[in-house]
């Protein structure tokens, strides 16, 4: 990026430009620190690599410490901004040869599994190649086409009568593979399933479970998990 500042900068330094984030929190620095003298248009001017997901949004934002008020310049060339991907398939897309992955946990336990479906959710995120999990809907979003693992792992908490469970991986809000799980009462019931299935971009997973009474999820951590993998295409 490149900014340049009206020709009326005291002498003071115009501090650097910065990629921020939505928040406004200062992720990378784009140039340091200036000292400018009086009468001369000032420019800050520099570029920065950074990992973002899907979604991300970059800001360019600058400060100076003239103590007035300083115009950008009115010339075509004289302020830009430019983003380019770096790495992988072309702009806008995901390399056939790139992995897609993502792996997330419930740590704190105690969700609610009904007596009818219930979204299975998976707070603490292990990694997620490509920004596809959404931990407020536990919904994945799959980047690519292609094929993809989808396992999980449901335990719930021990529970009176508790004696039978099931559990579905869900694609666009259809099951595709189920496990039922049998217990005596009174104990826990774990289940663990996986499965391939063929994804478009932009189809969505989601795990659920019942059970023939409520009982909320195990709080051992490494008990409710989720991994999805693209294996092809």
């Amino acid at each position: 990026s490149k900014l340049s500042y009206a020709a009326n900068v005291t002498s003071e330094r115009v501090l650097y430009a910065a990629v921020t984030t939505s928040a406004g929190t200062i992720v990378y620095e784009l140039s340091e620190s200036q000292n400018f003298l009086a009468g001369i248009t000032a420019r800050v001017n520099g570029s920065v690599q950074v990992q973002v997901n899907a979604g991300d949004t970059m800001v360019i934002q600058t400060l100076q410490g003239s103590g007035i008020s300083l115009g950008l310049t009115a010339t075509n060339v004289a302020t830009w901004f430019e983003v380019s991907r770096v790495s992988g398939g072309a702009a806008g897309t995901i390399g056939a040869s790139e992995s897609v992955n993502m792996s997330a946990q419930d740590n704190a336990g105690g969700a609610t599994i009904g007596t009818s479906n219930s979204v299975i959710p998976f707070a603490a995120v292990n990694f997620d190649s490509n920004g596809g999990w959404n931990t407020g809907t536990s919904t994945y979003t799959v980047p690519v086409s292609g094929k993809y693992r989808f396992s999980a792992r449901v335990t719930s908490s021990a529970t009176a009568s508790l004696t039978t469970m099931q559990l579905f991986l869900n694609r666009n809000g259809v099951n595709f593979g189920g496990f039922q799980g049998l217990g005596p009462g009174g104990t826990s019931i774990s289940m663990q399933i996986s499965d391939t299935v063929n994804c478009n971009a932009g189809d969505t997973l989601q795990v659920q479970a019942s059970g023939n009474v409520a009982t909320p999820t195990s709080t051992t951590d490494g008990y409710t998990t989720i991994a999805i993998e693209r294996i092809g295409n």
